[in-house]
């Protein structure tokens, strides 16, 4: 997924990525990034909205470069909230990048200690799939995949019963009130 104030179809660039809300998606073995930030560099950060993005429930796994990456400065992730996703990877351990740290490249878990209002509660565990065996053919030879499969496919992305992060995700909305009938106020 990326976000970006890159000039639009029109040739105007996009100043606004704010409020964006993302949720139970499941981003396995992405080519480049998991989650993109970034901006036109020749922008004037100050008029670029990119405040209040919550990503939740999401499986962010096996990325090619990092499941999140904020590419350039200017762009206020520090307001943004990354909760309750599986944000794993076998072949690294460091799977964020945020240009404007020092040290940009970090873990999830350090992440977590240094900015608990952006970072809580993630499932650093890889993800555990019905049908991995599919998902590997698929990644391996997808000229092999056509319309009559898909299905198959997609419902090889289920999670199996003891995988990390099966049932562990944050509830997004809650009953605070009761009623009668089929309309609540």
């Amino acid at each position: 997924i990326d976000f970006s104030t890159y000039p639009t179809a029109s040739g105007r660039n996009s100043t606004t990525f704010e409020k964006i809300r993302v949720y139970h998606n499941t981003l396995y073995r992405n080519r480049l990034n998991g989650i993109t930030f970034d901006r036109n560099v020749n922008m004037d950060p100050s008029i670029i909205d990119t405040k209040d993005n919550k990503f939740k429930n999401n499986i962010i796994s096996e990325t090619e470069n990092y499941s999140i990456r904020v590419g350039q400065t200017g762009i206020d992730w520090r307001t943004y909230l990354f909760e309750r996703n599986n944000n794993s990877d076998t072949k690294k351990t460091n799977t964020v990048y945020i240009k404007d740290l020092t040290g940009a490249v970090r873990t999830v878990s350090s992440l977590e200690n240094e900015f608990p209002n952006v970072f809580k509660s993630n499932i650093i565990n890889q993800p555990l799939f019905i049908n991995q065996k599919i998902l590997d053919e698929a990644h391996a030879r997808p000229q092999n995949f056509r319309l009559n499969n898909l299905s198959d496919f997609f419902n090889a992305y289920a999670l199996t019963t003891t995988s990390p992060g099966k049932n562990q995700g944050i509830h997004l909305a809650s009953v605070t009130a009761s009623g009668t009938g089929s309309r609540f106020t």
